[in-house]
């Protein structure tokens, strides 16, 4: 999938692979295709897409989508995402996201084309995470030593610009995720979800 004209033996590893990264709003789709029968609000469906992002860092050590991760009151979320599904508020998702030509503004379907070990990982994401209730997501995303945590800490004590989780942090800390959520949940389900201010 490299549009490039440079042959790939001249690219790199990550060169090759960022062209490749996929678009957010296709991936956050994608899940929601996998989960037809589940209740997704935003606030889930940005961890569904944190954790598969995550995961795609440490298996292939590559990003899965392009853009990035902010750190919000609520855990980690993609902007551009997250203004996609804007419209569901913090009721289920119920509709798909769409594109608009960047000229006529007509909106069409966001297409992805995505290898079997990504498309792997992104139903196992949906599969495993979606039936788990939103405040157990938030939760797992924001337990302590997270990339989220370390950014919301950092901001405490010095500047970050636009509260972004870079994808290296991300690589390194993932590894706090795996850790068991209980069955009670020590938190309220947040409805909705904004940046810090």
């Amino acid at each position: 999938m490299i549009v490039s004209q440079i042959s790939p033996e001249g690219l790199s590893r990550r060169e090759r692979r960022a062209d490749e990264r996929l678009d957010p709003r296709g991936v956050c789709n994608m899940i929601l295709d996998h989960v037809p029968d589940r209740a997704v609000t935003n606030v889930a469906l940005q961890r569904l897409l944190y954790l598969a992002h995550g995961l795609s860092l440490a298996r292939t050590g590559q990003p899965l989508v392009y853009g990035y991760f902010e750190a919000w009151r609520h855990g980690p979320v993609h902007p551009a995402a997250h203004a996609a599904f804007k419209l569901a508020a913090h009721r289920p998702i119920t509709f798909r996201a769409l594109k608009r030509h960047p000229l006529t503004h007509v909106p069409s379907a966001i297409s992805c084309s995505i290898s079997d070990d990504l498309a792997q990982i992104i139903r196992q994401v949906a599969l495993t995470y979606s039936s788990m209730p939103v405040e157990h997501l938030v939760e797992l995303c924001v337990v302590p030593r997270s990339p989220w945590e370390a950014v919301v800490d950092e901001a405490r004590t010095g500047v970050v610009l636009g509260m972004i989780i870079p994808d290296d942090l991300i690589l390194d800390r993932y590894k706090y995720h795996k850790v068991q959520v209980g069955l009670a949940s020590r938190g309220k389900c947040p409805r909705e979800d904004r940046p810090y201010s």
